[in-house]
């Protein structure tokens, strides 16, 4: 995306791509596809975060607000299932590393957990299967292919100038995305849900940025550490999740109660104490004056070279416990 591109113009060519690849993955996802679940939900993120940008420049904002209204109600079916596939994953990788005894051991947990995938995911296939999905995802598409236009109305006093460009807008979406971040500060120290909600907050600065590309140089940086957070983040909410459901597996009596699923939840929790401990340092990071200087620098074209300074957020690479 170019900064002396129209406005309107660059984000219809950005997103357009953005619902095609939207629309592939969904299909996929209805099929089952542990991967297709996952970049299904990560594409209609985009197109979301694209088109409440939209809805705040120059297009119409009951518009771009209903198709993200849409978009969300598809990505949150797709939630489930994507949490089931994320544990059962996380389940067979510690089974692998600790051998052939938990495997025998855990099995009844990973048959209750492959249970309600199985559940979830026929409710998923008839969610995306529905005409109103298909006639959300078709509609986008027709709208960003030829009806999204430019309604900002001409000014009436034609000495005066309207927005119209990029770089127009680039400086405040970012900076508007950052402290959508940064009002969390308001509900600090945080709980799991509010840390979740940081989560999410981060992904927008991120997909926000990626999606300005060439408009905002130098940004690589901030990116790479809005990614970090977010999967470090995103470790802690599948670990807050995981307990949550093998426990009430346990008090349901669905599972029993065996040496192996008590080493297994005892290890999530352990995760989840640490990585909730170490969010305390990586907010205070993230709502320091040199993470605030490197994304000022980035917004004003002089962003410090990379490997020349400490990394606006420091963040420890993401790892499980053992």
């Amino acid at each position: 995306m170019s900064p002396d591109q129209s406005m309107a113009e660059a984000m219809r060519a950005a997103l357009e791509p953005m619902a095609k690849k939207a629309a592939k993955r969904v299909r996929r996802a209805g099929e089952g596809d542990a991967d297709g679940v996952h970049d299904a939900r990560t594409a209609l993120r985009r197109l979301r975060v694209g088109l409440d940008i939209m809805g705040r420049s120059v297009f119409d904002p009951k518009t771009t607000a209903k198709l993200g209204a849409h978009l969300r109600r598809i990505e949150r079916a797709l939630g489930p299932t994507r949490d089931d596939d994320v544990l059962l994953a996380d389940l067979d990788d510690w089974v692998a590393s600790e051998g052939l005894f938990e495997a025998r051991a855990v099995e009844p947990l990973r048959r209750a957990l492959a249970r309600r995938r199985q559940e979830h995911a026929r409710e998923l296939a008839r969610a995306l299967d529905a005409p109103k999905t298909r006639r959300t995802l078709k509609c986008l598409r027709r709208w960003l292919d030829g009806h999204a236009r430019d309604v900002t109305p001409p000014p009436r006093n034609p000495a005066r100038a309207s927005r119209r460009l990029v770089r127009h807008f680039v400086h405040d979406e970012t900076w508007r995305a950052y402290e959508e971040i940064i009002a969390y500060e308001l509900r600090q120290p945080a709980d799991y849900d509010v840390m979740h909600k940081v989560r999410s907050a981060c992904r927008r600065l991120r997909f926000t940025m990626e999606l300005f590309g060439d408009a905002l140089q130098g940004a690589d940086r901030i990116i790479d550490a809005m990614r970090e957070l977010q999967t470090r983040l995103g470790d802690l909410h599948d670990d807050v999740l995981a307990i949550a459901r093998v426990e009430h597996l346990l008090k349901t009596r669905e599972v029993p109660q065996s040496r192996a699923v008590d080493a297994y939840l005892a290890r999530r929790l352990r995760s989840c104490d640490r990585l909730r401990s170490e969010f305390d340092r990586e907010w205070q990071a993230l709502n320091a004056e040199a993470f605030r200087v490197a994304l000022f620098a980035v917004l004003c074209g002089r962003p410090a070279k990379r490997g020349s300074a400490q990394p606006p957020l420091h963040v420890v690479p993401s790892r499980r416990v053992a």
